[in-house]
């Protein structure tokens, strides 16, 4: 299963940073899916969905017209449903986003994104990561 690993001291001492951030999230576990938002909402990022599945992102973008804001980024789980055309739709819109993948899992080497997280994700590396793309290190 694609998630966090559960050391928390690593991201709690570190002040808020993403204020001016959205995140878009897909995780195909809704625990995880939230664990994901409530540490980014700690730093001060706003949460501007979170989806279990493919469909539900893809319907979220158009509806929404998430796409061309400098302030949004995505985290994308590979195990999603149709992962791959998630990845596409965020890069078509230039949407930056992360990729977490299941360890032994090599299906996140083909979803294109910037940065590629093995689980369990350390609370740390992810927020340095997630950090760099609100923060444009990442940035096209």
């Amino acid at each position: 299963m694609v998630g966090l690993s559960s050391t928390l001291n690593e991201s709690m001492s570190t002040p808020a940073r993403l204020a001016s951030c959205r995140i878009f999230i897909i995780h195909e576990d809704p625990v995880l899916g939230s664990t994901l938002a409530s540490a980014c909402e700690h730093r001060g990022a706003r949460i501007v969905g979170i989806h279990r599945s493919a469909e539900q992102a893809l319907q979220a973008l158009a509806f929404h017209a998430l796409a061309h804001h400098d302030d949004l980024i995505a985290i994308l789980d590979s195990r999603v449903d149709d992962a791959a055309r998630v990845a596409h739709a965020l890069a078509d819109r230039g949407v930056p986003y992360l990729v977490i993948v299941d360890s032994g899992d090599g299906a996140g080497a083909d979803l294109g994104g910037a940065t590629t997280l093995t689980a369990p994700v350390p609370r740390g590396a992810l927020m340095e990561a997630v950090t760099a793309l609100c923060t444009g290190g990442d940035r096209g």
